[in-house]
């Protein structure tokens, strides 16, 4: 929640630039998974602090459209994408191996808003990683991200910045830190051209065990307490 000074600030912020051309969106909060400071916070309580943001947004910049920064779909305990009064959700996905399960899951459960790639990316060095395998996974999540309808495809980060303190802030840029495009970026010209299969919303093979953990597997319903009625998975 916003106290006095802040509120203050954003109402400012929000008048001041609402008639800016360039600015579309605001994310009100990035990734609340890992930055909220209350753990394991109320869902409802989540509900009525975004609830109060849209209403910021609606005084004040009504021409601009309003977001959170969603981590993974875990977030649903409490921030929950399907539930928060968002115009889009959008998401940040980096792991090769839960990337095509995160999109599947955020596509079969937040239909009643678009949703969108807003962040994504490979870091390459052209030495640990190589340049050839950046442009590939730009290419391979573009493409599952087409087929399971985002409405739109980011890719986090600009420039590489070698005094960065770990290895994904330092290399995940499309330009090298000589200014020079890496391959990855001229391939941001051809993205519209790639031929989309059509997506038959299968599940991926991983989809319940993502990163391949040997653990057990339990099959039931879990049930609404309330009306005792299984809910969706």
């Amino acid at each position: 929640p916003l106290d006095s000074e802040l509120e203050i600030f954003t109402v400012g912020l929000l008048k001041h630039l609402a008639h800016h051309p360039a600015l579309w969106a605001y994310d009100f909060f990035n990734e609340p998974l890992y930055f909220d400071p209350v753990q394991h916070r109320d869902k409802t309580e989540a509900y009525q602090i975004v609830k109060k943001w849209q209403s910021l947004m609606r005084e004040n910049a009504p021409h601009q459209l309003f977001t959170i920064g969603f981590a993974e779909p875990i977030e649903v305990f409490s921030w929950d994408p399907t539930l928060m009064p968002v115009d889009f959700v959008e998401i940040h996905t980096y792991n090769p191996l839960r990337i095509a399960s995160e999109m599947h899951w955020y596509s079969e459960n937040c239909k009643d808003k678009p949703w969108m790639v807003g962040e994504t990316g490979l870091p390459a060095d052209d030495v640990r990683v190589s340049y050839e395998e950046q442009r590939k996974f730009m290419i391979q999540t573009y493409t599952l991200a087409r087929q399971y309808h985002s409405a739109g495809y980011s890719w986090w980060y600009y420039r590489d910045n070698p005094d960065a303190h770990v290895f994904e802030g330092q290399y995940t840029g499309l330009i090298n830190p000589e200014g020079q495009e890496k391959p990855a970026a001229k391939e941001v010209k051809k993205l519209k051209d790639i031929p989309i299969p059509d997506n038959d919303h299968s599940i991926p093979s991983n989809y319940y065990n993502m990163l391949g953990y040997n653990n057990i597997v339990l099959r039931g319903k879990v049930i609404d307490e309330k009306t005792k009625q299984p809910i969706r998975d």
